[in-house]
Formats: C-alpha cells, sequence, structure tokens
C-alpha cells in the first residue's frame, strides 16, 4: 500500500478511509432573506448538508449553508443549528473545549461520530478533531511513536501546510492524541 504523498505503509497496518461525500443544494433550497427563513426551514437545510457530509465542523458547516441559501449572517446559522440539536435532529462535539459553535462537529444522531475520509474540498482546518485525532494516532503506531503531524500532511495528499493548519494539527495531537504528553 502506498499512502499519499508517495510514502509506503507497513503490511496491515492501512487505516480505512471513505471518499469525501460533497454536498451539493438541491432544487429545495431555495435562497432566503434572514427575516424569511424560519428555524424549521433553517435546520431542514442543516440537517440536509450534515446528512451528505457529517461529521462536519461547524465553520462547514456554516459557510455551505450560507454560500447556498444566500442569507449573509452567520447568526442564522447558528440559531438553526442550536434549534437542530435541541430537537435532537443533530448531535454536537466539542472534544477540544473551544467556546462558540463553528469549532463544533456535527452530526446527526445515526453517524458514526468519527469517518475517516480522505480530504476532498475541505482545508486541512474543516477536518473535524476527532476524524483528525484517528488519522493522527494511526499514524504514530505506524510511525513508531514519532510526531505524526508531518506524516499527516502526506497522508492527506499535502506538500505543505499553513500556520494555522499546522498549529490546528499540533492542538489536536496535544489534547487528543498525546494529553498532557
Amino acid at each position: 500500500l502506498v499512502e499519499p504523498g508517495g510514502a509506503a505503509a507497513p503490511a496491515g497496518s492501512e487505516l480505512s478511509r471513505r471518499p469525501y461525500p460533497v454536498w451539493q443544494p438541491t432544487g429545495s433550497f431555495p435562497a432566503t432573506d434572514d427575516e424569511d427563513a424560519t428555524i424549521a426551514q433553517r435546520v431542514t437545510r442543516l440537517v440536509e448538508i450534515t446528512e451528505s457530509e457529517g461529521p462536519i465542523i461547524g465553520k462547514r458547516l456554516y459557510d455551505l449553508y450560507l454560500e447556498a441559501s444566500g442569507e449573509r449572517s452567520g447568526t442564522s446559522a447558528a440559531q438553526g443549528t442550536a434549534a437542530a440539536v435541541n430537537e435532537g435532529a443533530l448531535v454536537d462535539d466539542n472534544p477540544l473545549e473551544d467556546p462558540g459553535q463553528i469549532s463544533k462537529t456535527f452530526r446527526l444522531p445515526d453517524q458514526p461520530a468519527v469517518v475517516v475520509r480522505e480530504l476532498g474540498p475541505r482545508s486541512l482546518l474543516d477536518v473535524p478533531p476527532r476524524e483528525l485525532a484517528e488519522v493522527l494516532d494511526h499514524l504514530m503506531v505506524v510511525g513508531g511513536n514519532e510526531d505524526p503531524t508531518g506524516p499527516a500532511l502526506r497522508w492527506y495528499g499535502l506538500d505543505e501546510a499553513t500556520p494555522e493548519e499546522n498549529a490546528w494539527l499540533q492542538r489536536v495531537f496535544d489534547y487528543l492524541v498525546e494529553p498532557g504528553g
């Protein structure tokens, strides 16, 4: 097996990953203004996006929602997401204990908490922390407990990362893979 970036992985050490399912708005996703969209409409739209791309980090969920709906305010997406979680239509997870909703991970109740996928159209900052931690943990085991942040870039098919992406990798590693390490 050859991992993305050309690195050979030891036999039997593959980490199964799925293609990233890119959500496409349908004709039933009309553009509205903030004042016109009801909370129920927002919940329906946010659930539709999450059904395709979940688990999904809040920022990506909001970006897709705002782009497709034509709404201008992230507040409307936040209200819809909070209502969806309160109704049990979405489950949220905040393993890094960040404030706000954009860094939370959202999924449907019947979706697994972690799905390891290709990067797809996401940036590394859009990969949910538990998904990234699963990759980092696997690479650490395969690499003999060496720092997996560099191999993670290659695993996702990246040659380099922005300073923000490097900080994200390191934060997920420190907080979820080797807490207190």
